[in-house]
């Protein structure tokens, strides 16, 4: 006896039709098929009014159907439950609820019902397991309630349909209908797959899983083969065609590794080759990714805070014990569909974070360590990725002592899983801010500092976002559209490091800061944006000293001077070494932050502080540049666009506003030599195109 179709519906997204589930056939009167068996909170419901009828091939003309009732006689007679011998529309076998208290075995032949049995003294309940399982030898059907047989097997050698190998499901509108299902074969020669448990996830590296299926066969016919097939779950897409698997299968058991491709979730079939119909399929499987979310509570707020959208069906959780079809609505999920939806393939995630812990409680010896390891074993021993969400308990810790601790962590998961680095990438989640605190940011500027520079330091070890620009929903904790931005800036970190390139959610990154006079040009790495933003108020995040921060000195405005360059103004440069920072103060408020326009799902991309101390060094003055326009236009302010360099070798050099007077403007402070020939296009509609070409050209003076 063996399982060809087992679910408890569960498994399936709201709304799901039985018809669009791979190898289901669905026969009723209704329009199109649309709504007559549907998958609802994890029951199947039937909205048809004369019937429908279900089948699956069972491989075997011995085959059962066993569901779980939820419903039941109720004044009036229904029919419908497990059905076998499925051959059309009107033409099966199922199970009549003739009274409270009597069940019946009927049999539909064209148009009308007829009665093979009658069990008096046999009532079907709600939650009843009902079976009924033919006999392919001797034709017969047996019913069986909970497990016990109503009565002797019922002869229906008579009755059509005696080739029939599907099982299946009968009834009339009924909601819900059923809830667990099991169609299988009783057939002498079987054919069982080693058990993977629904929903199982194989990290996955490379475009490929090298993949052992393997099993057992039993019965009368000796299989000279055993062929395999992937199908894609949902779709029943075939993936890979029958193939050999074992060539020679003995002693009743079979083995083969093959190459499946990373992917959503597969169905893996196996059978006979000398005898096609003996097969089985395996429950949903996933070949993927695989990612744990460890630290403290903004990493676990974002699994229990709720947003709107669905998770994915190619999405999953772990438990730390199942693999799960999430049925909340985490904010997490919108990470995690991000990455799905762009790889094309299944992403089961897990978390091991506590609210309230240090580093040191995660680490080896610590009272949350023997937790991670429980759940790395237990999702398979292996990691696409670990993300590091912590710090807000260690604020007290030296900058040398929680990074040392940052080395124990990685030299830990990369030891327990096995792999090298390139494997296994670490995102550190930069310790955001401390809304609502008083006193200075030393304490939690320490953190953000040995963050920074073991990322900077450690190969395959990214920061994987900002988040002290997200909004608080209280002193410590984002609100659920903030912890929504920063998965989806995750998202970008994931795909850009998984990918080998593009655009991180790390935010535009401050590399180099140089002074002229009065004014420091801080440049930056603009990582996907076209430009930077600067609020009106930035200038209290940027501090200038000589002495090592113990005196400090804001500038007194902040302005834009080309697409990744931005000039503080301060009212004097100190002697001796100077040096910079940001984002220093506990009150941080999100409005000032100077942000990129990078831009996913709309959320904007801050740019990063410069947490670990810039030496400014002394540079060239800005020059300015005087353009006169090739073509006439009104005076007034436009939109300019101007680049250094020829197609295929461009440099921007300003992207902002403009007031032109006589068909000429006047750009003060732009980051090139004089002599530099610029071209570029004023647009009015605030949209800039780039090519080698006219609109606007001029040497700077």
């Amino acid at each position: 006896m063996a399982s060809v179709f087992q679910t408890d519906f569960s498994e399936y997204p709201d709304g799901t039709l039985l018809k669009d589930v791979s190898g289901w056939t669905v026969f009723g009167s209704f329009p199109a098929n649309i709504s007559a068996a549907r998958i609802t909170g994890g029951e199947l419901v039937i909205d048809s009014s004369d019937g429908t009828v279900m089948g699956y091939n069972s491989g075997s003309t011995s085959h059962y159907s066993e569901v779980r009732m939820k419903h039941q006689f109720s004044g009036t007679e229904i029919t419908g439950g497990p059905a076998v011998r499925v051959d059309a529309r009107l033409n099966w076998i199922s199970i009549n609820l003739f009274s409270s208290t009597t069940t019946q075995i009927v049999y539909r032949n064209g148009g009308g019902d007829q009665i093979l049995q009658s069990y008096p003294n046999t009532p079907i309940a709600i939650d009843d397991v009902v079976r009924l399982e033919v006999d392919g030898d001797s034709n017969t059907v047996e019913l069986f309630i909970n497990g016990v047989s109503a009565g002797t097997p019922v002869d229906i050698s008579s009755i059509s349909s005696n080739t029939s190998t599907n099982a299946g499901m009968f009834g009339r509108t009924s909601n819900p209908f059923i809830d667990d299902l099991d169609l299988g074969t009783t057939a002498s020669d079987l054919i069982t797959l080693d058990n993977e448990p629904s929903r199982k996830v194989y990290a996955t590296f490379g475009p490929t899983y090298n993949y052992t299926i393997s099993g057992t066969y039993e019965g009368v016919t000796t299989p000279t083969a055993i062929e395999y097939r992937v199908e894609e779950f949902v779709s029943g897409a075939v993936v890979t065609d029958w193939t050999t698997l074992d060539a020679a299968p003995t002693g009743g058991a079979f083995s083969g590794a093959v190459d499946i491709p990373r992917g959503p979730y597969y169905k893996i079939l196996v059978r006979y080759a000398n005898a096609t119909n003996i097969q089985t399929a395996s429950l949903r499987i996933g070949f993927g990714l695989v990612i744990e979310f460890a630290g403290q509570s903004n990493t676990d707020m974002p699994w229990n805070s709720t947003f709107n959208d669905t998770p994915l069906d190619n999405v999953v959780k772990f438990n730390g014990s199942e693999y799960q079809q999430p049925t909340d609505r985490g904010c997490i999920y919108a990470g995690l569909n991000a990455i799905s939806q762009s790889l094309g393939c299944v992403v089961a995630a897990y978390e091991t974070a506590v609210g309230a812990t240090a580093i040191e409680q995660h680490l080896p010896g610590g009272d949350n360590y023997a937790n991670r390891q429980a759940a790395l074993t237990a999702a398979g021993g292996k990691l696409n990725a670990l993300w590091w969400g912590q710090g807000e308990s260690n604020v007290g810790s030296a900058q040398a002592t929680y990074e040392t601790r940052l080395g124990t962590l990685r030299s830990d998961i990369l030891s327990r899983t096995g792999q090298t680095s390139d494997t296994l990438p670490l995102f550190i989640v930069q310790l955001g801010r401390n809304d609502g605190g008083t006193g200075n940011d030393a304490g939690w500027q320490n953190i953000r500092n040995a963050q920074t520079n073991y990322a900077n330091t450690t190969a395959d070890v990214y920061i994987s976002h900002q988040s002290m620009d997200l909004p608080m929903s209280d002193g410590l904790h984002r609100t659920t559209q903030g912890y929504v931005t920063e998965v989806l800036r995750f998202s970008d970190s994931f795909l850009a490091a998984f990918n080998g390139s593009g655009d991180s959610g790390r935010g535009p990154i401050p590399t180099s800061a140089t002074y002229s006079g009065n004014d420091v040009t801080i440049t930056h790495n603009l990582n996907g944006s076209s430009g930077l933003t600067v609020p009106a108020l930035a200038a209290s995040l940027y501090e200038l000293t000589n002495d090592d921060f113990a005196t400090t000195a804001n500038p007194t405005s902040v302005s834009y001077v080309a697409p990744d360059k931005i000039v503080l103004t301060f009212a004097s440069i100190p002697a001796g070494t100077v040096k910079l920072r940001s984002h220093q103060g506990q009150d941080l408020d999100e409005t000032i932050f100077p942000t990129g326009d990078e831009l996913h799902n709309s959320q904007a991309v801050m740019v990063e502080p410069i947490t670990i101390e810039t030496t400014v060094t002394e540079g060239a003055p800005p020059v300015n540049v005087s353009i006169t326009l090739d073509v006439g236009a009104p005076d007034g302010t436009y939109h300019l666009y101007l680049a250094q360099g020829n197609q295929g070798n461009v440099v921007p050099v300003y992207d902002g506003p403009a007031t032109f007077s006589g068909g000429s403007t006047t750009v003060s402070n732009l980051p090139v030599a004089a002599g530099t020939l610029l071209r570029g296009f004023v647009d009015s509609s605030n949209t800039a195109a780039l090519d080698t070409g006219d609109g606007v050209k001029g040497v700077t003076v």
